[in-house]
């Protein structure tokens, strides 16, 4: 009676082993896979956000194209002016050149962000894609534990006598998770700030168009040079 008593015991006891090694496998196997929905929507999200910066980019490089073009031509404009002694219309148009300088140059900055933004989300995509996976291999590797175990244990209930059960897979698991958590964070991209463009006073517009009309004023006396020259 005791012997039965012993043996019924036995049974009862590695039946609730076996039944907490499978609640706690499938509690880190429902992480594991909550992890890599969520890391597959993240890296999804960052891919599409990618793409909008890369279009953002090439539009604001044509737009530092198309102001270059607009410099050149009303330098060409005030060349001309200078040549024809139009002093003050050719400083009228000047200060024109100017603000389209200003506005190159303001162009030119938000270029250098958007290209600074697409490296960092470029980063965040190779990083997401490692994260997903790991946590895909270590999924593999837990199922695949789980399945070995238990039908490892289903073979050793048919050996007679006192036969060791093999490792639980509530170890390989609890060492995936360990490798989970030790894996690096992801990293948001952020925002580079913007700088804060400084007003141009009156002082640093008129310097700019003297300094402007006096290279124009240079290459249009040489150009006139060249022309009335006499061949010898």
């Amino acid at each position: 009676m005791a012997e039965l008593l012993k043996s019924l015991f036995k049974r009862i006891q590695d039946g609730a082993s076996e039944l907490g090694d499978a609640i706690h496998g499938d509690r880190i196997e429902r992480e594991l896979d909550h992890d890599i929905r969520t890391t597959d929507l993240h890296l999804h999200q960052a891919r599409n956000d990618a793409a909008t910066v890369k279009a953002q980019r090439i539009a604001r490089e044509d737009e530092v194209k198309r102001a270059k073009g607009s410099i050149t031509a009303c330098e060409g404009v005030i060349g001309d002016l200078l040549s024809r002694r139009r002093s003050s219309q050719a400083r009228a148009k000047a200060a024109d050149a100017i603000l389209l300088q200003d506005e190159h140059a303001v162009l030119q900055r938000e270029c250098k962000e958007l290209k600074d933004k697409e490296a960092e989300f470029t980063q965040l995509i190779a990083q997401l894609e490692h994260k997903l996976r790991r946590a895909k291999h270590q999924l593999g590797t837990l199922r695949a534990a789980s399945g070995l175990q238990r039908a490892q244990a289903a073979v050793a209930k048919l050996q007679p006598g006192p036969a060791p059960y093999p490792e639980s897979a509530q170890v390989s698991a609890q060492r995936a998770l360990q490798r989970k958590a030790k894996s690096a964070p992801s990293v948001k991209a952020s925002k580079p700030a913007r700088p804060r463009n400084r007003k141009p006073t009156a002082s640093d517009t008129d310097v700019a168009i003297d300094a402007l009309i006096d290279r124009l004023s240079t290459h249009s006396s040489a150009a006139t040079k060249r022309t009335t020259r006499k061949p010898k």
